[in-house]
């Protein structure tokens, strides 16, 4: 019973990183471009000007660090490429 159980937890934390992964934000190289336009043309602190475009201050700087290295790729998400695996009980949802 012991093994079941961590079994159906490693299906749990499987099933939510997918999850997460495939629900994650992606932005396209014209909003990264943006983004970079918007806040070096701002005379507001940078973090305020991230805040309000929902975007994070690691996410800024590794976009400022590839674009000065000419490294900005158009990779649009089109959607999930996984499929939810089943419950622990062998049945998808309700």
């Amino acid at each position: 019973m012991h093994q079941n159980t961590q079994e159906r937890s490693q299906d749990t934390k499987r099933f939510v990183r997918q999850f997460r992964s495939a629900t994650r934000r992606k932005h396209t190289a014209e909003e990264k471009a943006r983004v970079l336009e918007k806040v070096e043309a701002s005379p507001s602190f940078k973090g305020k000007v991230l805040a309000k475009l929902g975007v994070s201050k690691s996410d800024y700087y590794r976009w400022r660090a590839k674009s000065r290295q000419g490294n900005f790729e158009n990779r649009r998400h089109t959607g999930p490429s996984w499929e939810p695996p089943e419950s622990p009980g062998g049945v998808h949802g309700p």
